[in-house]
């Protein structure tokens, strides 16, 4: 074809305004040079990345709720990096196992744990509060365990009818099978029984520690309360020890549980009051003396149950779950039971 005819043949894809009609008017790929894209085509639904002087490049939405981020040198379809949300179980008294999660991304597991509280004595003179159970915990990589772990949940010292000393509160464990060093159980122990003795002076049950459990007091004229479970030599993880005379306070503690209040043989003579606690159960209270006297107050906790007071004549209440002390008493129906031990897992 002549030029001429080129030119006119151009000028009919020329609008009024002078306007070039690039849908009909043009052949061959734009180059990037000269302002395209270099493509003859856009992938659909794809994101556009600029490639120097060469054409296009594309990025794919990927899979569902991916997003579109930067590795330091150009960008990238990604999936989003999912925070686990936080879960936590609490597990109530008795022996089983749990499964941790094979889904979801976790790493890592919380787990607090405690004992069970000592109940109460109960007798016509006199009678000692239950110490409060042990609260230990431990924070771990969810590697450690094994995809199944059997725990035990210690119970609360069972409530008496009849004239005798109280029960010892359960211990606690969970099994961790691939901890450092080896397999390694996690555990916590129960507050001692309170005693119960006619016309003598009682001690209350010691507080469990984390390596062992509170012991029943003694009575007679001199009695001791109940040494404090073990826990390693430090004091804030030993039990209380439980108290002695009218109105003595139980020794308290921090993660070992409050000791168990006593009481005396005289006949106006109080109650003791349970020992307090940070993490572990309070102790529960001595009951009133011979006659007038009254029970003594049950031990708080903070992060634990409160220990429940002990009693002349009324039913005294269990120790509050978890791991309060039950209190003593003299002519109440029964004593006071202790409060079940509990765990507590949080994974995230």
């Amino acid at each position: 074809m002549t030029q001429a005819f080129n030119l006119s043949q151009l000028g009919n894809k020329v609008n009024s305004s002078g306007q070039l009609d690039a849908s009909t008017g043009l052949v061959n790929i734009t180059p990037v040079a000269n302002g395209g894209l270099g493509a003859s085509t856009l992938t659909l639904n794809n994101v556009i990345l600029g490639n120097g002087t060469n054409a296009v490049q594309f990025v794919a939405p990927g899979a569902t709720g991916n997003v579109l981020t930067s590795n330091g040198t150009t960008w990238q379809s990604t999936a989003v990096a999912l925070i686990p949300q936080i879960q936590t179980q609490t597990l109530s008294a008795g022996s089983s196992t749990w499964s941790k999660p094979s889904t979801g991304g976790y790493q890592f597991l919380k787990i607090q744990m405690w004992a069970g509280g000592g109940s109460g004595g109960k007798n016509s003179n006199v009678a000692a509060g239950g110490g409060g159970g042990a609260y230990n915990e431990i924070t771990i990589p969810l590697s450690f365990l094994a995809a199944s772990e059997s725990y035990t949940v210690g119970a609360g010292g069972a409530a008496v009818s009849t004239n005798v000393s109280g029960n010892a509160g359960g211990n606690s464990s969970f099994t961790l099978t691939n901890y450092l060093g080896g397999a390694k159980t996690l555990q916590s122990f129960g507050g001692g029984a309170g005693v119960a003795f006619v016309g003598q002076q009682t001690g209350g049950g010691g507080g469990g520690g984390i390596l062992g459990a509170g012991q029943i007091g003694t009575t007679s004229t001199g009695a001791t309360g109940g040494v404090g479970g073990l826990g390693y030599g430090i004091s804030v993880f030993e039990g209380g020890a439980g108290s002695t005379g009218a109105g003595v306070a139980a020794t308290g503690s921090y993660y070992g549980g409050g000791g168990g209040g006593g009481t005396s043989a005289s006949a106006a003579g109080n109650g003791g009051a349970g020992g307090t606690s940070y993490y572990g159960g309070g102790g529960g209270g001595g009951s009133g003396g011979q006659s007038s006297g009254t029970g003594g107050a049950g031990g708080t906790s903070k992060f634990g149950g409160n220990g429940s007071a002990g009693t002349t004549t009324a039913t005294p209440s269990a120790g509050v779950t978890p791991a309060g002390g039950g209190g003593g008493t003299k002519t109440g129906t029964t004593s006071g039971a202790g409060g079940a031990g509990q765990i507590i897992l949080t994974w995230w």
